[in-house]
């Protein structure tokens, strides 16, 4: 199928399956960010942590 541009697309898949896999991407972006975020508290909440170690851990995890 082609569209006035010349572009080249894929038949659409059915509404479900996209809102599905939008819901998928988000509640996994949502996990991602919540084990995290509980990780960083309890690493603050230690007090004893030093800031470069966590600052290192959380760069390693996030890039």
């Amino acid at each position: 199928m082609k569209n006035s541009n010349g572009w080249t697309w894929a038949p659409k898949p059915p509404k479900i399956s996209v809102s599905m896999r939008v819901l998928n991407v988000f509640f996994s972006l949502f996990c991602i960010t919540l084990k995290s975020c509980s990780w960083l508290i309890r690493a603050l909440s230690w007090g004893n942590v030093d800031n470069k170690v966590v600052e290192k851990d959380l760069k390693n995890r996030l890039f």
